[in-house]
């Protein structure tokens, strides 16, 4: 996968930008930047993401990690 920051393919970088966002952002910034972050992406196929998060959040759920933060 390409690390470049102009590439259009997802891979590293993306995954570093969403780790980075849910990781080192408070909530209050967060709100204020993702907006901008997700209009950017706007012209990517849901296809792309979708499965990917449908897949995390059955993950959360299997694992029981919503446990984990009581």
């Amino acid at each position: 996968m390409c690390g470049c920051w102009d590439s259009r393919r997802l891979g590293v970088v993306t995954e570093d930008l969403a780790y980075m966002v849910a990781v080192y952002w408070y909530p209050d910034r967060r709100r204020l930047m993702e907006g901008r972050l997700l209009e950017a992406s706007a012209s990517i196929p849901t296809v792309i993401w979708w499965n990917n998060f449908e897949r995390i959040h059955l993950a959360v759920e299997d694992l029981e990690c919503r446990q984990l933060l009581e």
